[in-house]
């Protein structure tokens, strides 16, 4: 048996060696269109079906405040956030997260660095693991004042050559030296609705300029606080929230929380960070498929021409006992050979374009630091390759089939090819304008 398929793989690269022209008018469009499909699936495998890298990723809340004082809604205060944290007991745990910019001075030079003030259960809470060192424990819980810092993984390879001895260091950061204990290990992240950027440096939170204490003239900063609960508890949770929020309320003295309208909001993390950029990704999917349609539409054209010009190949094969099914196996080999060709040059264009969606889309869209061709993206890519090489086989062969290969030695020439292949290139014109359109 694959002696057979060996012979069948020799005579169509025979072929289409012979056709160049036709091969490349092919595969380019076809590569083309694949890619633009490949690459839009990545994004929906990305933010539908691959789960968030936190640990106990489905028992992360994020909970919110919200204010709404003479007509108008603001963010609640990071004081209010620091005491729901500490006095809260329906969730496991509850971790603070504030993001600000501190400036780096490292050998003379000044660096912005987007920092996170967190909790000391902060890493411990999301799983977040450290390559060298440790995260933060309770030694730098508030108030301690324990000036550590954990470094990402890009800041340790970019600005301190991947050292090993970095940890003990002390570095400069606004005029106050931190020691380096930890540094996050490759591709750790911070989830994406946090901060605008992911974090290069990790502070504890008595560094913060946040008013966690109320007791700044006006309140500065925001803070964000994370969550592990169960799963299925989220409007237990909120009732919960709700009830605490307006008992602190009540304690903390500001004219917002005294006269304003407290509401809690309790949020699956996985739903804050996607939010309703999935429906986007099905739009983008949906419109790629069609491009895809379109393309094969326009394809077919040349396989409906190339199966005229091959009639009379097949009539031959038909009169020394060839049977229909080596006939579309011979076409399958050749449109496989087309189709995954097309797939490989797909998915190298691919590599460029997923870093062309994180340029543009990283304002707009979350997780794209993860973006990358993942299993379910070569899955995928490996369905529509035999997808194609099924579709542009069965065309060739369904007109042959009709065209009464038994009779063709004695009917070429006389038109029935053409007529047939006219009526074929009419239905696939009126497809073609019912796709556009």
């Amino acid at each position: 048996m694959s002696a057979y398929w060996l012979m069948e793989l020799r005579v169509a690269m025979r072929a289409l060696t012979k056709r160049p022209q036709f091969v490349l008018t092919v595969v380019i469009p076809l590569a083309l269109s694949m890619a633009t499909v490949i690459s839009v699936f990545s994004l929906n495998s990305l933010l539908l079906l691959q789960s968030l890298p936190f640990k106990d990723a489905q028992q992360q809340y994020v909970v919110d405040f919200k204010l709404d004082f003479a007509g108008k809604t603001f963010p609640s205060l990071p004081v209010l956030k620091r005491r729901f944290v500490e006095n809260q007991t329906s969730f496991e745990s509850a971790s603070l997260y504030v993001g600000e910019t501190r400036t780096l001075e490292l050998q003379h030079q000044l660096f912005k660095l987007e920092t996170a003030f967190v909790s000391a259960s902060y890493f411990d809470q999301l799983g977040l693991a450290t390559t060298h060192g440790r995260a933060f424990n309770h030694n730098e819980k508030l108030n301690n004042f324990m000036p550590s810092t954990v470094l990402s993984y890009q800041l340790w390879q970019e600005k301190f050559s991947a050292s090993p001895a970095i940890i003990g260091r002390q570095i400069n950061i606004d005029g106050t030296f931190f020691s380096v204990v930890g540094v996050l290990k490759k591709g750790v992240l911070s989830p994406d609705n946090l901060a605008s950027e992911q974090p290069q440096l990790y502070l504890p939170l008595d560094y913060s300029n946040a008013d966690l204490f109320g007791d700044k003239n006006i309140s500065e900063g925001d803070a964000s606080i994370i969550a592990k609960g169960n799963a299925n508890n989220r409007a237990s949770y909120l009732n919960d929230v709700q009830s605490l929020a307006n008992k602190l309320k009540t304690e903390i003295s500001n004219p917002l929380l005294s006269f304003g309208t407290l509401k809690a909001h309790v949020t699956p993390l996985r739903e804050a960070i996607i939010g309703d950029s999935d429906r986007l990704s099905l739009l983008l999917l949906l419109g790629a498929l069609m491009l895809l349609l379109v393309a094969c539409a326009n394809l077919s054209n040349l396989f409906i021409a190339r199966s005229v010009e091959s009639k009379q190949d097949f009539a031959i094969h038909v009169a020394v006992g060839a049977k229909h099914k080596q006939l579309f196996n011979k076409l399958l080999m050749e449109s496989s050979l087309l189709s995954f060709a097309s797939g490989i040059m797909a998915l190298l264009i691919v590599v460029w374009a997923i870093e062309l969606i994180k340029f543009i889309g990283s304002d707009s869209l979350p997780r794209l630091n993860q973006l990358s061709i993942d299993s379910y993206t070569l899955l995928f890519s490996m369905l529509i390759c035999c997808f194609l090489a099924l579709f542009f086989s069965y065309i060739p062969f369904w007109l042959s089939r009709n065209a009464a290969l038994n009779q063709q030695m004695q009917t070429s020439g006389k038109g029935g090819g053409k007529q047939n292949s006219a009526r074929s290139r009419v239905a696939l014109l009126l497809g073609q304008s019912a796709l556009v359109s």
